[in-house]
């Protein structure tokens, strides 16, 4: 509510997609589904933070409902949008550990590019983002209706 009353459309986002993830981790497809589709939590969608945020909630979602191959294009589309003159070099590396970890490193850029990555984040004590596919590798599918 706070962050609707102060206009701070990112935290707003993030913090949906944060609830999204949690919710898809504890077998909660449904109320997942249902977070990410609020228009309130996509208001900094089209901003880098907000998309990169919903992105990683959308790929964790389809993995707990066993839909690979729309978290393999969701995590490609985070890659692509990590990617650029603007990028900011933690990011791209969580970007890419996380896709090249799921994925396999062929879907990230290759071996060099995942061993660039993990050097990246532990040299700047992004340890979450190691540990991030690691969490959801293991998802136990369940059936939604």
């Amino acid at each position: 509510m706070l962050c609707r009353d102060l206009n701070e459309r990112a935290l707003v986002t993030w913090t949906a997609s944060e609830l999204a993830r949690t919710l898809a981790m504890q077998g909660d497809v449904g109320g997942a589904r249902s977070v990410l589709a609020d228009p309130i939590s996509r208001t900094a969608e089209t901003e880098r933070g907000g998309s990169t945020a919903l992105l990683y909630a959308e790929s964790v979602t389809d993995l707990a409902q066993g839909d690979r191959p729309g978290a393999r294009t969701r995590s490609l589309a985070l890659l692509a949008a990590e990617t650029g003159e603007r990028q900011q070099p933690n990011r791209r590396a969580a970007a890419v550990w996380w896709t090249g970890s799921l994925f396999g490193p062929e879907a990230a850029g290759g071996e060099k590019a995942i061993e660039d990555a993990r050097d990246t984040l532990e040299r700047n004590g992004w340890r979450q983002a190691l540990h991030e596919p690691e969490l959801v590798s293991g998802l136990v599918v369940v059936a939604t209706s």
